[in-house]
């Protein structure tokens, strides 16, 4: 039985949820990244726009990982700042504000590269396919920073 392209993506998502390991490393974001790209570039013998949606799905999947690794580092970082009391030191920045200042940074970088990935089509008609394709790399990359970083602070 064949099944639509964001059927085996749905399928490919839980899958992976259930056997994603806890300590996820920027390498392994990198190899589960190879496997979604070659099952949302099959797409491509469908539509552009099944292969966009393909993306953008797991773009927006990657991005709520980012936003659920981040509110728990700045938990554990603003609990280590209270605990080393670090906020009262004057001019050192604290834990939470410097991963503010870091995730800030990274959202102006992955706007600025994917922007850039996009217009590698000469504003061809897959250019939200590569901008959506960057977004969910971008995203799963960073989501597994995240996570490392949790670990260094909770050693």
């Amino acid at each position: 039985m064949i099944f639509a392209p964001h059927i085996r993506l749905a399928f490919l998502l839980l899958l992976g949820m259930a056997i994603a390991p806890v300590n996820a490393t920027p390498a392994r974001a990198a190899q589960r990244h190879h496997l979604l790209e070659e099952t949302c570039d099959s797409a491509r013998s469908g539509t552009q726009a099944e292969t966009l949606s393909c993306y953008t799905a797991a773009a927006a999947k990657a991005r709520s990982e980012v936003q659920r690794a981040l509110r728990e580092n700045l938990r554990v970082a603003s609990s280590l700042d209270r605990d080393t009391s670090r906020w009262d030191r004057g001019t050192d920045s604290s834990s939470a504000e410097r991963l503010k200042s870091s995730q800030s940074a990274w959202l102006k970088y992955v706007d600025a590269q994917c922007s850039y990935e996009g217009q590698s089509s000469a504003g061809g008609s897959g250019e939200d396919i590569l901008r959506a394709r960057c977004l969910y790399r971008a995203n799963r990359m960073r989501a597994a920073e995240l996570k490392a970083a949790r670990q260094l602070y909770a050693r």
